[in-house]
């Protein structure tokens, strides 16, 4: 009659007991998702996005949330600036970037359609062509 509750920790390489870490994620996408005023549409963490090989190391990135099947999870980040071809992005897993790119887990529960620029002073905002594209 006892549900024992693990999640993984925080480099995301082992179970440990609780859901502290998976607490926290919920709380910082849901003050981002309210302040955007948008809905909370978190994607599962084994899906893919779409990345610029740069991303681990930008200063400042730009995402963007399509509908792109049910395989992946929507989001192209990529660095400020970066305009190599869409061939160059990477597929990365949502629970590997996390690792990689803790301060964006914040973002990833915005809905299809939705825009971040994290860089000194962030900003997210709805684009109705992306949400059009479905």
């Amino acid at each position: 009659g006892l549900l024992a509750v693990h999640e993984y920790e925080v480099t995301f390489t082992h179970f440990v007991p609780g859901a502290r870490l998976a607490m926290e994620f919920w709380r910082e996408q849901h003050a981002t998702c309210k302040a955007a005023r948008a809905p909370f549409e978190p994607p599962r963490p084994d899906l893919l996005a779409a990345i610029s090989p740069d991303l681990p190391k930008a200063r400042a990135v730009v995402g963007v949330r399509y509908d792109l099947g049910s395989e992946k999870s929507g989001w192209i980040l990529t660095s400020l600036g970066y305009t190599s071809p869409v061939q160059s992005l990477l597929q990365e897993h949502l629970l590997h970037l996390i690792r990689i790119r803790r301060d964006l887990i914040r973002y990833l529960a915005l809905p299809i359609g939705y825009r971040f620029l994290l860089d000194a002073e962030s900003k997210v905002w709805f684009d109705s062509k992306v949400a059009a594209s479905r």
